[in-house]
């Protein structure tokens, strides 16, 4: 459909796809706006300091779009969170560093944050790899 189709319009209903916008300039060079989808989920990961929405985590990483190419943040145990990153163009040590500086003010002193660089993520049946994963010990999915 088109945008002045008033019989059948553009968006017909709501997905629930997500994404953002990058003002960021790309590695090629270009300076248009971009659209990120981060695709259609809703997950969220609970520790005894509260429950965090993995919303919350993509804008931990928002600033960091070049740097990161991928990421995934899984929970290892009540209190040991390890974010799995697969490195972007302009990854650096310090890239890496304000990633788990995000995060860590997103869940705060009590949750142990930590960094894993991977070049690529396990993915369930569907060939989808899960943005946010409990792998804890009493996970209830596997």
């Amino acid at each position: 459909t088109d945008l002045f189709n008033t019989e059948m319009p553009f968006v017909r209903y709501d997905t629930g796809d997500r994404g953002c916008i990058s003002r960021n300039v790309c590695a090629c060079g270009l300076h248009a706006l971009r659209l990120w989808i981060d695709g259609r989920y809703s997950a969220y990961l609970t520790f005894e300091g509260g429950r965090f929405h993995h919303y919350q985590f993509t804008a931990a990483f928002s600033a960091l779009m070049n740097s990161v190419a991928a990421y995934q943040v899984v929970k290892k145990g009540e209190s040991d969170l390890v974010l799995r990153v697969i490195p972007g163009p302009l990854y650096t040590a310090a890239s890496g560093e304000k990633v788990v500086a995000n995060v860590q003010e997103t869940v705060g002193p009590d949750i142990n944050v930590t960094l894993e660089l991977v070049e690529q993520f396990s993915r369930v049946p569907q060939g989808k790899s899960q943005i946010i994963r409990d792998e804890s010990a009493h996970a209830k999915t596997p």
